[in-house]
């Protein structure tokens, strides 16, 4: 998820349809009506994917399109394929079917998913916090290491949810407590309470993330 440069030249609307009452789908409309654009459309998008334009609906292909380093600044946040800006990969096929993104990567083809299916991935929040400068009031003192971003709380978020890419925190040693599930949405979850509505999946699939939420 990157952003325009052109941001604040237009207002821009948010469509409501059936589709968008989904919330993985206006999580998607807002990122744009905020800025963002698609990640597939990235500047550098050609060193992780690869567009099958002979399979994209012709009217719809403008969507694929790269915009150039001097229409977007990606303020050095990494590309990102589980992005909620991300298409999947059969997004806007002629025959509704084929495939019209291909990673480089095979095994992140699973990562990409659908627009539907998606939460904010830790790079879709990083880039909103840098592009606000949400941490402008915080003390330069504090130090995120391992790709990490200082919040609105001038607290470190890392990218697996935790706050211990802080220079201030150690790492957490303990072997015994980890994430079965990809630790980023685990804590997705763990803020959004599923631990109180579904305590049995989150102990066994995000011990880490719950004990972390506690604390």
């Amino acid at each position: 998820m990157f952003i325009r440069n052109d941001i604040f030249s237009a207002a821009q609307p948010i469509p409501i349809t059936s589709l968008t009452l989904r919330k993985e789908r206006y999580l998607h409309e807002i990122g744009h009506a905020i800025g963002l654009v698609h990640e597939h459309q990235h500047p550098n998008r050609d060193q992780y994917i690869e567009i099958l334009y002979q399979n994209v609906q012709p009217s719809m292909r403008i969507w694929f399109n790269k915009y150039s380093a001097q229409e977007v600044d990606q303020l050095k946040v990494d590309y990102e394929y589980s992005s909620v800006m991300h298409y999947g990969i059969t997004a806007f096929s002629s025959d509704g079917k084929s495939q019209t993104i291909k990673a480089l990567h095979p095994d992140k083809e699973s990562s990409i998913g659908r627009v539907y299916r998606k939460e904010l991935s830790f790079t879709d929040v990083k880039i909103v916090n840098l592009m606000y400068q949400c941490a402008k009031q915080c003390d330069s003192s504090i130090v995120c290491n391992n790709g990490g971003y200082v919040d609105q709380n001038c607290k470190c978020i890392c990218p697996d949810g935790s706050d211990s890419c802080s220079k201030a925190k150690q790492d957490d040693k303990d072997g015994e407590c980890f994430n079965a599930h990809e630790s980023w949405q685990c804590a997705v979850w763990a803020n959004q309470g599923k631990f109180q509505r579904n305590p049995r999946f989150m102990l066994e699939s995000c011990k880490k993330a719950c004990r972390q939420r506690e604390t």
